[in-house]
């Protein structure tokens, strides 16, 4: 039987690898950030008119990286300034 090539992904797949910024070494990928974006987008559909919803989406698209990033800023500091056994405890809890 011959092999059947299996189906290309989804968009959405290859939209959550979309990387997003670039922290030292570190990426932030889409998939980090908008489960949350489309969650609260969700809950507030009824609030916000139609015609400001991709503002607002935008805007917490933003909101959300920004906060990232600055973890990534903080665990990248931590990675220069701690000793290695203390990264691997933090990574876990991370």
């Amino acid at each position: 039987m011959p092999k059947v090539a299996p189906d290309p992904p989804p968009a959405a797949l290859c939209e959550n690898a979309r990387i997003l910024a670039r922290v030292g070494s570190h990426i932030i990928l889409a998939c980090e950030v908008m489960p949350l974006v489309d969650q609260v987008m969700e809950e507030n559909k009824d609030k916000y008119p139609a015609s400001v919803l991709e503002e607002q989406r935008e805007l917490l698209i933003g909101k959300l990286l920004d906060q990232r990033i600055e973890m990534k800023l903080i665990f990248c500091d931590a990675q220069r300034s701690l000793p290695p056994e203390a990264i691997t405890g933090i990574e876990k809890q991370l």
